[in-house]
């Protein structure tokens, strides 16, 4: 496991392989936590296993740092930074309260910043485990390589569903004008 706070950083041309639990932050904290993982030159940051993300509160739309954990990645280029096959986020609520969250919380869980070039569309191989939302409510990782963004959204319904709904609606409104007339 690699874990706690402070800054990794090999010699240049050197990788970062995360084969194992990558979990930023003490374990068993109370507050947010940053680890720094710097490459330079030719080396790679490769998220080969899970990565896990601790939740320590949620003051309602943007949280501050102190809400969670967050990685810090320094790479030249996107190319440098890899997704592999096994990848997997996690997101744990150390609060207990996440089913009271609303549509518009987020939470920084990494720092993109210093990566240079494009950022890729998708990432970890799969989402593990996250914090139960309310109803009517999912999680949103659309930001997560842009911004390092995660957060809570309205669930949308499918288009296919709506029309069948529509077409369901249309139906009991030709069978009670046909009984009317």
């Amino acid at each position: 496991m690699l874990g706690g706070t402070g800054l990794i950083a090999p010699a240049v041309d050197t990788s970062i392989t995360l084969g194992g639990v990558f979990a930023p932050g003490t374990p068993g904290g109370t507050m947010g936590e940053d680890i720094a993982l710097t490459v330079s030159g030719t080396g790679n940051i490769s998220f080969d296993a899970q990565s896990i993300f601790e939740i320590f509160g949620n003051t309602g739309g943007v949280n501050l740092a102190s809400a969670n954990d967050k990685a810090i990645i320094d790479a030249t280029d996107w190319t440098n930074v890899i997704f592999g096959g096994s990848s997997v986020l996690t997101i744990i609520d150390t609060t207990g309260t996440s089913t009271t969250w609303v549509a518009g919380d987020k939470w920084t869980i990494f720092d993109w910043s210093a990566v240079g070039g494009t950022a890729p569309t998708t990432g970890f191989a799969t989402v593990g485990s996250t914090p139960a939302l309310d109803p009517g409510l999912t999680w949103d990782f659309s930001a997560l390589y842009t911004t390092g963004v995660i957060s809570v959204a309205v669930v949308v319904p499918e288009p296919s569903r709506a029309l069948l709904l529509l077409v369901g609606m249309l139906g009991l409104l030709l069978r009670r004008r046909r009984v009317r007339g």
